[in-house]
């Protein structure tokens, strides 16, 4: 300390300098800390530590779970599509899978909004035929342009089956599923609970034409509903 007094001024001020200036610069810039040595190899960059990215973020397709339902043959996968704009739509559209499993045509249900979830309902329909689908069934209310969606991004024939949901009664679900621009037909059945049921039969249809078996239980259902429709003249006829 004797000695440091004992300097001129000048150099007593180039000594605080390199003493306090040299560490507030390395705090300024923390590169200089981490420079190596002469004749040192530099340290390894360190790890990423940031995070993966997201999976699923709406730029990879979903990846679309077949539910095998209404056969017997557990290994055969779903040959009809049924897509519902809400899950409010269930119901009705529960007519449509009690005629599959009748017939006993494995099949799948989901739910994909034309408007809320436009990507998820042209990734299904897209995807659909690879998957082995040979029917899309499409149920929606409102302003029902679900099955014209999801004809535009297949070419398997698409039923239509507008939902009574709003103050309309369905009829603005019935003008825009069935006002369809021409290239892109979709096959729209009556309003509710028996457009849904018709739209199974028709999607049984139009599989049968390729599946003998098939066609044989259709032509006994047919039998069946005009066996009904004798069994009740009969009874009226007997007042």
């Amino acid at each position: 300390h004797y000695i440091y007094l004992t300097l001129p001024l000048s150099l007593r001020l180039l000594l605080l300098g390199v003493c306090f200036g040299f560490p507030l610069c390395l705090l300024r810039n923390p590169a200089l800390a981490r420079a190596p040595a002469p004749g040192r190899p530099p340290p390894p960059p360190p790890p990423n530590t940031q995070p993966p990215p997201p999976r699923g973020g709406g730029a990879r397709p979903p990846t679309w779970r077949t539910v095998k339902k209404g056969s017997k043959r557990q290994n055969e996968a779903a040959k009809v599509g049924i897509v519902m704009g809400s899950d409010s739509d269930l119901d009705i559209m529960q007519e449509a899978a009690a005629v599959l499993k009748k017939f006993q045509i494995p099949y799948e249900m989901t739910v994909a909004s034309a408007h809320r979830s436009p990507q998820r309902a042209g990734d299904f329909a897209a995807t659909a035929l690879k998957r082995g689908m040979q029917v899309i069934i499409a149920g929606a209310g409102h302003a029902a342009h679900l099955a014209g969606v999801l004809a535009a991004h297949t070419t398997l024939p698409v039923i239509g089956v507008p939902i009574d949901s709003s103050c309309l009664q369905g009829l603005d679900a019935l003008l825009a599923t069935v006002q369809m621009p021409p290239g892109i037909p979709v096959a729209t059945m009556a309003i509710g609970k028996p457009g849904a049921r018709n739209a199974g039969i028709l999607a049984a249809q139009i599989i049968a034409l390729s599946e003998a078996q098939l066609a044989e239980k259709l032509e006994k259902f047919k039998h069946e509903m005009a066996r009904q429709v004798e069994k009740k003249a009969k009874n009226i006829e007997s007042l």
